[in-house]
């Protein structure tokens, strides 16, 4: 993966946009990395304080990500920590640089031959090792413990940390890979959020999220701050930089990871006397909110509170970055989500108390320029940019322009109802050069429905073909997947009259063959696709399920999941014994596999997927259906995958499966002779 930081000059854009200039503005790669890696190889980019430098986290040819300084007069790249670090956050201000590296895993010890297996899970009896640092993902690099490393002018300072008499070891807050770092204005101190070594007195009275599942805080519970629970309880700290000691500066936990996801970050008044701190509760709250903090004392002097919903209620946006302008003491909060989130709201640190800002007027004509990247499912993306009052955008940038030379096929937004009069949306694909007189086969994508990106092959790249498979004469719908009977017996039924109601629309509208029909299922619309086969065996000629959660049994009992198990229960109306059992017999899919009629390609490419999806394979090839297993033998892959080699693997073979079954067409390419070997006997098993 290669990724770069480009750069405009501001005075050439403006012009191009306010039509002072009919040159386009061209950027300039001031740094460019590249690495095989499960996250990104670049990502934190920040202006420093003198704007001639970039600073930034990068992967350049080694699995590590480093801190790296550009500047971008000389394009000269620095390299600020070692490389054999993995650095997961920083702060720069003035000659301090703070950065967090993960602490290296000791290796397993070997054991004993005899191996006592309560309470371990199957899969970590399997796979007592962690990945290798090129193939973890993020949602496993941030689990890890990291520590605290601080250098002035050029050297790092032989200091220490501990926080309550132990090291320092710091962690991220939940579903974030990096713990917030804010240096003080004065470079003495910094602020971070520190796991606590075990619950205080008192935290059981501050109550998680109720839509998270994540239980409240008791004291004197080990579970409750081991290093592998992701909802460890933080708090906000102050660490002192010359001693190492880190102080709390509020007696009270972070709310990130009692579930209320908002940005866990810290911020510095400029006369460094004062701390906002976002999403904390404070001592006696029932909801976390936005503090100042008074740094000497620990007295909270303002609140502003959150916009968290009510139990129950569905959550329509979230808080998703929050902005400090310590100029003007002034802060930003930015919201994301589907359902039309709130423009932005500043508030000012007024006297001590946040006061809401008014929105800034609406700029006139000639006020300057606006930019943004623009895209949606049927455009590419591209910068653009408008004059301060203008409708019209111009394209700054497009970082595509091979894509205006391929034929791609129309690409719209196609709604329907199910039978029960039920709106169901997707995006539709038709091939390039789309004949109306022609019906043509369909593929059904359940996982990775988005208005508001590019369509290529969908949200989630795992198995699906998209455009790809829209080029072998394939029309592609992704769907949504409504999730109000999620988790429940009446999903997988919801799900299959989306899929029925979709088939017979585009048959109803000319547009489609519906005996060749196909299906992808990922993650946990497996489940839906196998439930489709089962249940309706001819609504479908060819299927393929990749990485996911079948509710089936060989899960239930290998994962030994109780979160998981009880899911599975609510799914198949009951646990498969007494009573439940003969629910599972009724509409467990893999309790139904006699009843499949298409052939079904499963992959399984990251860790523990083999065996949890080894049952329909091996059930199926039992019955002498046809059915075909790939396996990514290394295991390195991601559930959403990210190196371009993986999606060509999963993406390949699911179009080369559909084209196959669909259209009757094999891929010319002598590479692919075996695969299509095997696919012929399968055909004969079909008849």
């Amino acid at each position: 993966i290669e990724s770069t930081i480009w750069l405009f000059e501001r005075r050439a854009v403006e012009d191009y946009v306010l039509h002072k200039s009919a040159v386009r503005p061209a950027p300039r790669a001031v740094a460019t990395v590249a690495a095989t890696s499960n996250t990104a190889v670049l990502s934190g980019a920040r202006w420093l304080e003198d704007s001639t430098r970039i600073a930034f986290l990068g992967k350049n040819g080694s699995p590590y990500q480093r801190l790296f300084i550009v500047d971008v007069r000389t394009g000269s790249l620095t390299a600020i920590s070692g490389d054999n670090a993995f650095v997961s956050a920083y702060d720069i201000r003035g000659d301090t640089i703070a950065y967090t590296t993960l602490i290296p895993l000791a290796p397993a010890p070997p054991g004993d031959e005899m191996v006592v297996v309560s309470p371990k899970s199957l899969e970590a009896l399997l796979y007592p090792q962690p990945p290798a640092l090129e193939d973890a993902e993020w949602e496993t690099l941030s689990s890890r413990a990291t520590a605290l490393h601080v250098w002035r002018k050029g050297s790092e300072l032989p200091v220490t940390f501990r926080f309550r008499g132990r090291p320092l070891r710091l962690f991220p807050a939940s579903w974030s890979l990096a713990p917030p770092l804010a240096i003080a204005p004065d470079e003495s101190s910094l602020i971070t959020v520190a796991p606590v070594p075990e619950v205080p007195a008192g935290w059981d009275a501050y109550p998680p999220q109720p839509s998270m599942g994540i239980p409240r805080l008791v004291p004197g519970d080990p579970r409750a701050v081991a290093d592998e629970n992701f909802a460890k309880p933080l708090q906000f700290v102050r660490v002192d930089l010359q001693t190492g000691e880190a102080s709390p500066l509020v007696d009270a936990p972070a709310g990130r990871n009692l579930g209320y996801i908002a940005p866990t970050q810290a911020f510095w008044t400029a006369d460094g006397r004062n701390a906002i701190l976002t999403d904390t509760f404070l001592p006696g709250t029932k909801s976390p909110a936005i503090a100042t903090v008074d740094v000497a004392t620990q007295a909270p002097r303002s609140v502003l509170p959150l916009t968290l919903p009510a139990a129950g209620q569905a959550r329509s946006y979230l808080v998703e970055d929050v902005q400090w302008d310590a100029a003007k003491e002034d802060l930003t909060l930015i919201y994301s989500g589907s359902r039309q989130p709130p423009p932005p709201e500043t508030f000012g640190l007024r006297s001590g108390q946040w006061i809401k800002q008014p929105a800034p007027p609406a700029a006139g004509p000639g006020d300057g320029v606006e930019l943004a990247v623009e895209e949606a499912f049927d455009r590419s993306p591209v910068l653009s940019g408008r004059r301060h009052g203008d409708a019209a955008l111009r394209v700054v940038w497009d970082p595509n322009p091979q894509l205006a030379g391929l034929a791609l096929g129309k690409v719209s937004l196609f709604r329907w109802q199910d039978k029960n009069g039920v709106p169901w949306a997707g995006t539709l694909a038709l091939p390039p050069g789309y004949d109306p007189q022609r019906r043509y086969p369909l593929v059904i994508q359940t996982h990775g429905y988005d208005l508001d990106h590019y369509f290529v092959d969908g949200r989630f790249t795992t198995g699906s073909g998209g455009r790809a498979l829209a080029a072998r004469g394939v029309v592609v719908l992704q769907m949504d997947m409504p999730s109000r009977h999620v988790f429940t017996a009446a999903d997988a039924p919801f799900q299959l009259d989306g899929f029925q109601s979709a088939v017979a629309r585009l048959t109803a509208d000319g547009v489609i063959d519906p005996r060749r029909a196909g299906v992808i299922g990922f993650s946990y619309t497996c489940f839906h696709t196998l439930y489709a086969l089962t249940h309706d065996p001819r609504l479908f000629a060819a299927a393929a399920i990749t990485d996911g959660n079948e509710m089936s049994y060989t899960q239930y009992i290998f994962i030994r999941d109780p979160e998981l198990q009880d899911m599975t229960d609510k799914v198949n109306g009951g646990p498969p014994w007494d009573q439940g059992l003969a629910s599972w017999i009724e509409s467990a899919p893999t309790f139904n596999l006699d009843k499949v009629a298409a052939p079904l390609l499963i992959s399984a490419f990251e860790r523990w997927s083999l065996l949890g999806q080894y049952e329909p394979y091996a059930v199926l090839s039992r019955l002498h259906k046809p059915v075909e297993m790939l396996w990514l033998r290394r295991e390195n892959a991601t559930h959403v995958l990210k190196r371009p080699y993986h999606r060509y693997l999963s993406q390949e073979s699911a179009v080369d499966w559909f084209d196959f079954w669909l259209n009757g067409h094999e891929d010319p390419d002598p590479a692919k002779a075996g695969q299509y070997g095997r696919w012929r006997e399968l055909r004969r098993l079909k008849g």
